[in-house]
């Protein structure tokens, strides 16, 4: 990231990207609305059609609110919130690496002026890009989803929470705190907890047998997919096999090395 694009993305308070980020971003929003077009048609082909006018009216109002949402998202979604700052570039420097190990996100570039870091969720292919940039006494903030057009435009407050987590950490370095100290303490603390943790709690022991009942119907329907349902079956089944034995192996696994670690 030169100094030349820190000036022109500060300056007009929005993140630029290059040609080929805004055809993805924008071909991302397209995506979306074919599909949101294509399940409308659907459901009023299916539902909706025939009934009271009120309905369909609303169902139309539903879909379009629906767009508008996906569009304005787009809109402000490259927007920097801007902030007045006290921070040095060393103080901006290590609050971002101390915000990026306790997040565990992958830092892409920390400089005295400019960080950049993504975070990987388990429902966004790309993940959330988090940018804060430190310029003339003042913070420049943005998370967004990956301009990627298979990002999803649904980010469950994820963005909102990252932007908080930066600001928490710049302020407690301003309080003082040894930051990148107090986090790496946090996390050691963290997997104590975790791995001395009891797995069969009341609560913990009926959250896993749903969720082993669960895989194990999964289990059942994936077979009848693959052995009666077709290409579309198959496909069906391979996915909800996957799924459901990844889920049972990976707990096993977790109990059986947590078992070991007590010995």
């Amino acid at each position: 990231m030169r100094g030349k694009e820190l000036k022109l993305w500060t300056k007009s308070k929005k993140l630029k990207l290059t040609k080929v980020e805004s055809f993805d971003y924008w071909l991302n929003f397209i995506f979306h609305l074919v599909f949101v077009l294509g399940i409308g048609y659907g459901l009023y082909k299916g539902f909706v059609k025939g009934t009271h006018d009120f309905i369909s009216v609303l169902f139309l109002f539903s879909v379009i609110a629906l767009i508008a949402w996906l569009f304005i998202r787009k809109l402000v979604g490259l927007k920097l919130d801007v902030y007045e700052s006290n921070l040095s570039p060393e103080q901006f420097k290590q609050a971002n690496q101390a915000c990026a190990m306790s997040n565990e996100w992958g830092v892409i570039s920390n400089r005295k002026d400019y960080f950049s870091a993504i975070k990987h969720t388990d429902w966004s292919w790309e993940g959330l890009k988090i940018t804060a940039i430190l310029k003339n006494g003042k913070l420049y903030i943005n998370s967004i989803a990956s301009s990627s057009y298979r990002s999803s435009p649904i980010t469950f407050g994820q963005n909102t929470k990252n932007k908080i987590e930066l600001l928490r950490q710049y302020q407690s370095i301003l309080n003082g705190e040894n930051v990148i100290e107090r986090v790496k303490k946090e996390r050691s603390e963290k997997e104590v907890e975790f791995w001395n943790k009891p797995e069969w709690t009341l609560t913990g022991s009926i959250k896993r047998i749903m969720l082993y009942l669960f895989s194990i119907l999964f289990v059942i329907i994936a077979f009848f997919g693959i052995l009666e349902g077709g290409i579309e079956g198959l496909i069906l089944g391979i996915t909800l096999l996957s799924t459901s034995l990844t889920y049972i192996i990976s707990d096993i696994m977790i109990l059986k090395v947590k078992k070991n670690k007590r010995l």
